[in-house]
């Protein structure tokens, strides 16, 4: 790799990878409320909760079909009593890990390709599905 002529051919981009076992790196604490974010968003996504059954039908203020995006975030950042742009930051986080679970808060951790913050970084909480 070090000659001059040295090129790669043919490459292909390397899958992204988990960061294999960060959910046992991390509180108990830490991993429930990330486990609580998914499912929270999942609804505001869907109008359902993750373990809704067959037949089951969205609470009011979550239904995709009357309602807006815009409107489900408001309802549920209005139910958790937490900011509208918590709900959006969460959402965005999610989405942004292709619908992994949301990011808990963590110490000094960091997501492949990302980098260590001031001490805010966020951290996926991994597949415990679910972040």
């Amino acid at each position: 790799m070090a000659a001059p002529d040295f090129a790669v051919l043919d490459a292909t981009e390397l899958p992204a990878l988990e960061p294999f076992g960060l959910l046992e790196s991390l509180p108990a604490t830490v991993v429930a409320d990330a486990q609580r974010w998914r499912e929270h968003l999942v609804e505001v996504e869907t109008g359902l909760p993750p373990d809704a059954g067959p037949g089951v039908s969205p609470r009011a203020g979550y239904d995709s079909a009357t309602t807006s995006l815009a409107q489900r975030q408001r309802a549920k950042a209005a139910e958790l009593g937490v900011a509208l742009r918590t709900v959006e930051y969460k959402r965005a986080r999610y989405l942004a890990q292709g619908g992994r679970p949301p990011c808990a808060r963590g110490r000094g951790l960091a997501l492949a390709g990302g980098h260590r913050g001031h001490g805010k970084t966020p951290a996926c909480a991994g597949t415990a599905s679910t972040l």
